[in-house]
C-alpha cells in the first residue's frame, strides 16, 4: 500500500469509525463534529480546573515549589540527578507564577490546562485510528487518574504530553514523510527527556512494539515499509535529511540550555547522563515505595476498568488486526510493554498509572476486529457498555476530587497533606486577612518533615525551624512564637515550659505521619480559633 493510499485510508476510516455501523460513509456536517468534541473538551477542563484549591498541598507540590523558590533566587534551575525530574515542568511553574501569581494553585492551573491539552492530543489521534481515539479521549477525560492527577502540580501530565507528540508524529511520519512530524517527533523527544529520567522506558518498550509488529506483519505476510520515504524525490529526500539534522541540532541545543540553566550552571549537562544510575539503583531498591507485581492490576479493577479492558484484550487485538490498523495495534502493544515494564519495576507511586493512556484505545468503531466481523448488536452493546463504564468513572472521578480528595482510604490518595494542615493554613490567613500585620507572625516549625510547609511559609519572614533542645537554649523562643507547630512526641516536653497559654488544634500532616499539635497564641489567635479550642496553659515556676 503507498503512502497516497494509506493516507486516504486513514482520512475515510476516521469519518467512517466516527459512525460506527452508519448506513452512509459521507461525513457527518462540521458543526456537529465541531461541537461534539467541544462538549468533550469543556467536560475535561471542569473537572479540572473546578474549584482548584480544595485539596491541600501535596508534598511533591511542596517540593516542587521550592524548586520554583530557587529559579527566583538563582535566576536558573539547577539540575539534580537525584532529583529524578529534568527542569523544564519547573519553569513551566516559575511561568506560572508570572502569570497568576506565586502558590501551589497557580501550578495547578498550568497542569489543569496541561491536562485539557492532552486531551485535545488524543483527540487528533482520529486521524490515524478512528473512532478509537474519540472513545479514548472520554476515558481519560473522565478519568479518576487523569482528572485527579490533574489538579495538581506534578510533571505526569507534561510528561505524557511527550509521549503524544512523539507517538502523533511518528504516525505521521509513517503516513507521509515531512517536516511538520519530524518537528513533532522531536518536540515529543525534548519534553520526554527535559520532564522525567522515566523517558527510556517509554521509547524502549515503543521501539520493541515497533520490531514486534514488523515481525508479526511479516508472519501474516502482509508487511510493508514503515515510511514512504524511499518513494521520494532525490531532492525531497535530501530535503528532509537536511531538515532532520537541523531539527537534531536545535533539540540538543534546548535540552543543553534547559539542563545547564541556559549556560550557566554547566555541571547540569554532564548530571543528565549520571541520571540513569541514581534512577536504576532508586528503581529496583523501591525506596519506600515498593509495590507487588499485580499492584497496577488492583488500581485498574478499583478505579480504570476502561483501562482494565485495554489490558486485557491487548494481546488477543494485536494478533488480530490486519496492517491496515497497524497504528492501533502499536498503541496497544505499547500500552501493554508499559504495564509490563512498571510492574517489574519495584518502585512504583499510583500517578505512573498515566502512562498506560495507551491502552485506551482499545475500542474498534468499525464492523471487525482483524478478520473477525461481528453483528450490529453486538457493536451497540459494546457501546453502551463503554458508554456506562465511562459514567461510572465520571461519578468515581467526581467523588475522589471533590470529596475524598484527602481521604487516605483512597489508593490515589498517595503521601496527601491531610485536612488538617488545610485547618490551620487556614485559621493563620483568615487572621491575616483581619489584621495584615500578622503577616509579621513569628511561627516556629518544630515538624521533622515538615513538606510542604518549606514552601507555603516562605513568605512569612519570621518563620524559623527549631528543635526541643533550641527551646533549651532559648527560653524566649516560645515566649515570642505566635504559631508553634509541632510533632506529637514533642508536646509533652514543651508543656514542661509553655510560657503563656495556646489554643491547641490538631494538625497531622500526612496519613503516614505521626499526628501532631498547632499550637496559636491565645490571645492573640482567639477571635479565629474555634471555641472548644483545647488550652494549653502557662507553666507555673
Amino acid at each position: 500500500m503507498s503512502a497516497q493510499q494509506e493516507n486516504r485510508y486513514d482520512g475515510r476510516a476516521a469519518v467512517e469509525n466516527f459512525a460506527p455501523g452508519a448506513r452512509s460513509s459521507r461525513p457527518r456536517p462540521r458543526t456537529q463534529l465541531g461541537f461534539g468534541l467541544s462538549i468533550l473538551l469543556a467536560v475535561a477542563a471542569i473537572f479540572r480546573f473546578y474549584d482548584l484549591g480544595l485539596k491541600p498541598p501535596h508534598f511533591d507540590e511542596g517540593i516542587n515549589g521550592h524548586f520554583v523558590m530557587t529559579i527566583w533566587r538563582d535566576g536558573f534551575y539547577s539540575y539534580d540527578p537525584t532529583n529524578f525530574h529534568g527542569p523544564l515542568y519547573f519553569y513551566l511553574c516559575h511561568l506560572a507564577e508570572i502569570l497568576f501569581g506565586r502558590g501551589v494553585e497557580s501550578f495547578r492551573i498550568m497542569n489543569a490546562g496541561l491536562g485539557v491539552l492532552l486531551i485535545y492530543g488524543i483527540i487528533q489521534f482520529r486521524r490515524f485510528v478512528g473512532q478509537s481515539a474519540i472513545w479514548a479521549a472520554w476515558i481519560l477525560a473522565l478519568s479518576p487518574a487523569f482528572t485527579f492527577y490533574g489538579r495538581y502540580a506534578i510533571h505526569e501530565t507534561l510528561f505524557i504530553i511527550g509521549q503524544i507528540l512523539f507517538i502523533y508524529g511518528r504516525f505521521a511520519w509513517m503516513s507521509r514523510p515531512d517536516r511538520l512530524s519530524l518537528i513533532l517527533i522531536a518536540c515529543g523527544v525534548v519534553i520526554l527527556l527535559a520532564t522525567k529520567e522515566t523517558f527510556f522506558i517509554f521509547l524502549g518498550t515503543w521501539a520493541i512494539a515497533e520490531v514486534m509488529i514488523a515481525g508479526l506483519e511479516r508472519i501474516e505476510r502482509s508487511h510493508r515499509p514503515w515510511t514512504s520515504f524511499s518513494s521520494l524525490g532525490k531532492l525531497e529526500q535530501w530535503g528532509l535529511a537536511k531538515t532532520a539534522v537541523a531539527i537534531g541540532g536545535i533539540s540538543v541545543g534546548v535540552l543543553a540550555a534547559l539542563f545547564s540553566g541556559f549556560f550557566q550552571h554547566s555541571e547540569g549537562i554532564t548530571n543528565f547522563f549520571r541520571a540513569f544510575q541514581f534512577w536504576s539503583a532508586t528503581g529496583t531498591a523501591g525506596n519506600g515505595h515498593e509495590k507487588p507485581f499485580y499492584y497496577w492490576l488492583e488500581l485498574a479493577w478499583q478505579y480504570e476498568l476502561p483501562l482494565l479492558i485495554g489490558l486485557l484484550v491487548s494481546v488477543f487485538a494485536t494478533l488480530q488486526l490486519r496492517s491496515e490498523n497497524r497504528k492501533q495495534r502499536l498503541l496497544l502493544l505499547a500500552g501493554l510493554g508499559h504495564f509490563l515494564a512498571y510492574s517489574i519495576v519495584p518502585y512504583k507511586t499510583p500517578w505512573l498509572i498515566l502512562n498506560f493512556w495507551l491502552l485506551a484505545f482499545f475500542s474498534f468503531g468499525g464492523q471487525k476486529i482483524g478478520t473477525w466481523s461481528y453483528p450490529r448488536f453486538m457493536q451497540f452493546s459494546a457501546r453502551v457498555a463503554m458508554t456506562v463504564l465511562i459514567a461510572l468513572g465520571a461519578v468515581r472521578s467526581w467523588r475522589l476530587n471533590f470529596r475524598n480528595f484527602a481521604d487516605a482510604r483512597e489508593p490515589y490518595v498517595y503521601v496527601q497533606t491531610t485536612s488538617d494542615y488545610t485547618a490551620v493554613m487556614g485559621l493563620l490567613r483568615e487572621k491575616i486577612s483581619k489584621s495584615p500585620d500578622f503577616k509579621n507572625s513569628v511561627i516556629v516549625v518544630m515538624v521533622k518533615d515538615p513538606w510542604p510547609l518549606p514552601y507555603d511559609l516562605s513568605l512569612f519572614p519570621n518563620m524559623r525551624y527549631a528543635k526541643l533542645e533550641d527551646v533549651d537554649k532559648d527560653p524566649k523562643l516560645l515566649n515570642t512564637a505566635d504559631l508553634v507547630l509541632i510533632d506529637g512526641s514533642l508536646l509533652e516536653g514543651l508543656q514542661k515550659v509553655f510560657p503563656k497559654k495556646f489554643g491547641r488544634i490538631k494538625f497531622q500532616l500526612r496519613d503516614a505521619y505521626l499526628p501532631g499539635w498547632a499550637l496559636f497564641d491565645y490571645d492573640k489567635f482567639q477571635s479565629v480559633l474555634p471555641k472548644d479550642v483545647a488550652l494549653e496553659e502557662a507553666t507555673q515556676r
